[in-house]
Formats: C-alpha cells, sequence, structure tokens
C-alpha cells in the first residue's frame, strides 16, 4: 500500500469513528429529549451527564444541525450564572405542579 493510501485509509478510520461517536451521542440525546424538551437547562444537563463518556466539544458537535444547537460557550456560561432570586420558588413550584 502506497504512503498516501495509507494516509487516506487513517484519516477515513478516524472519520468514521467520530461519526460513530456522534451517532451515540445523538440516539442518548434523542433518547433523554423525548422526555425533557431542548431547553438550556435540559442540554447542559445532558452535557453533564455524558461529558466524561463523550467531551463537552464532541456532544456540542454531534448537535449542530438539530433543534438542541447549543455553544460551547453558552453551556459555560450557563454553568457559570448565579441562580435568580425567584430560581428557588419556581423549583418549588414545579414540584407542586
Amino acid at each position: 500500500m502506497s504512503v498516501d493510501l495509507e494516509a487516506e485509509n487513517r484519516r477515513l478510520r478516524a472519520e468514521l469513528a467520530e461519526a460513530r461517536r456522534a451517532n451515540e451521542i445523538l440516539k442518548k440525546a434523542s433518547l433523554d429529549s423525548n422526555r425533557q424538551g431542548n431547553t438550556l437547562s435540559f442540554l447542559a444537563a445532558f452535557i453533564d451527564e455524558n461529558r466524561h463518556e463523550f467531551g463537552i466539544t464532541p456532544i456540542v458537535r454531534a448537535q449542530k444541525g438539530t433543534a438542541a444547537l447549543i455553544a460551547v460557550s453558552s453551556y459555560y456560561a450557563y454553568k457559570l450564572r448565579v441562580p435568580s432570586a425567584r430560581a428557588p420558588r419556581d423549583r418549588e413550584l414545579i414540584v407542586v405542579i
């Protein structure tokens, strides 16, 4: 096999591995989104639950082209955001509702 063919073969194997990983992420996300919706809080929770398996950037990249689009910076901004004064009361009411 020539050097060019070997390099192309390695590139295609890496591309296939990335596509398989993205497919796994999307499968997990679709199962969870049927229960939760595509809110920012759901997406952040999904990333938190799966970041050790897939990583944050691959999860965000896999969501590209779906309704669940989020930027990595949006995820970090959401995680650093201080809850509003109303947030604790909202959580209490959601349990009641």
